[in-house]
């Protein structure tokens, strides 16, 4: 049973879940139906791999500029406010494609999910030292499983009533409607990031230090956490945009399919976050993090096999349980390994993320550019899965060095 030290925590604690139940009604529009929305516009493998790929490379940049914004403050509650509502447009933008030219509307997608990554760096940095800002050290594991099953189960919501909504209207309207409502429901997580309360005493920080990134890169402690981190997520994004349309061209999937796609992956998520508190005790961050990308490197390999629809499904099942569970045990990962108001690790730990989930998509559109099949790409994608699950177990060890903290 979750206890709180304070009003002021309880209902910072309740606000956060909130906040990301709501986001995660509007997530549903780009993370789930972007990818075939593009599709439905023209965009080829190298256009899906540039709308994942080029807003990272962005926010490696726009990550940089968090610890600037931070200082303008008195608490990270009141900085990340305009960051996030600009953000927030990433789900509205894509709304205006069918306004413009036909050979135009691919490049606005793109654009679309560039431009509001500028602010996207500054409010997914902050948030992490807000996040221990508003709760205490102690409850940040389960706000992390609650926030993960909330994201999951709204997700949930988000892709079945998009998916109903797509089959009902016509094509473009259904994803115009789409985008807008998604925007709505992202306005209403962030009038919960507007109750929030910091239960720290007000600190307005100076600028980061020069070179904050090389000095923790010193550090075993933070090598550990970016090895790990960039293991997982350029063997996890390498094919994501291509899935997509692997089902569509040699399946023949529709926007129908990939809501069960997608409900499927998310059911399976939800289920892995009610029991990972206690894994994640038991055999610790590392080794959960080893055996997540080997299962999502399974769940590659599944859905290249499945000769229908159906049998492809597993795969999305198996992707919900291994990525979930890593994405909570990266965080987690992290956080034991820094201090809870080091803005600059924060920011460190959001460009090595943003860099690998440029260089994943990258790997895969290079692979794609050399003639490679879809089936041979995704292939490639479970080869570099496994080789992040087995690089992550043994951690700096493979340089010679002594492992920090084994869990």
């Amino acid at each position: 049973m979750t206890t709180y030290s304070t009003p002021i925590e309880r209902s910072n604690y309740h606000h956060l879940v909130y906040d990301i139940g709501w986001f995660a009604i509007a997530l549903a529009s780009t993370s789930r139906f972007m990818q075939f929305y593009a599709i439905r516009m023209g965009a080829d493998a190298i256009a899906l791999n540039l709308i994942t790929a080029l807003p990272a490379i962005i926010l490696v940049f726009s990550t940089g500029w968090s610890a600037w914004w931070r200082s303008r403050y008195e608490n990270s509650v009141n900085a990340i406010w305009l960051p996030s509502f600009g953000f927030r447009f990433i789900f509205l933008l894509p709304a205006f494609a069918p306004f413009l030219p036909i050979e135009w509307r691919v490049l606005w997608l793109i654009l679309s999910a560039a431009l509001p990554a500028l602010a996207q760096g500054m409010s997914n940095t902050i948030f992490v030292v807000m996040m221990r800002e508003t709760v205490t050290h102690e409850r940040i594991p389960s706000l992390l499983a609650r926030r993960q099953f909330a994201l999951n189960i709204m997700l949930l919501c988000g892709v079945v009533g998009f998916g109903i909504l797509l089959e009902v209207l016509p094509f473009p309207i259904n994803y115009q409607v789409m985008f807008v409502i998604a925007f709505i429901f992202a306005m209403a997580s962030q009038w919960h990031l507007g109750k929030l309360n910091s239960i720290v005493p007000p600190h307005k920080p100076k600028q980061a230090e020069k070179g904050s990134f090389k000095r923790l890169m010193k550090t075993d402690a933070f090598q550990s956490v970016a090895f790990t981190a960039m293991l997982s997520f350029v063997g996890y994004f390498s094919i994501f945009a291509v899935i997509p349309l692997f089902l569509e061209r040699q399946l023949g999937a529709d926007e129908g399919y990939m809501a069960l796609f997608g409900m499927a992956e998310l059911i399976a998520g939800a289920g892995i976050t009610l029991i990972l508190e206690p894994v994640l005790r038991r055999i610790g961050s590392r080794n959960t993090i080893a055996i997540s990308m080997f299962i999502t490197a399974l769940a590659a390999v599944m859905i290249a096999f499945a000769p229908t629809l159906e049998m492809a499904l597993i795969g999305a099942a198996l992707t919900g349980i291994g990525w979930n569970a890593n994405n909570v045990a990266t965080l987690r990962f992290f956080t034991e390994r820094t201090k809870a108001n080091d803005m600059g690790a924060s920011t460190a730990y959001h460009q090595i993320i943003f860099i690998s989930m440029f260089i994943g998509p990258m790997v895969g559109s290079l692979i794609a550019g050399m003639g490679v099949s879809l089936i041979g790409i995704i292939f490639f994608g479970a080869f570099l899965r496994v080789a992040a699950s087995v690089l992550a177990y043994f951690g700096l060890s493979i340089f010679g060095k002594k492992r920090v903290l084994p869990s």
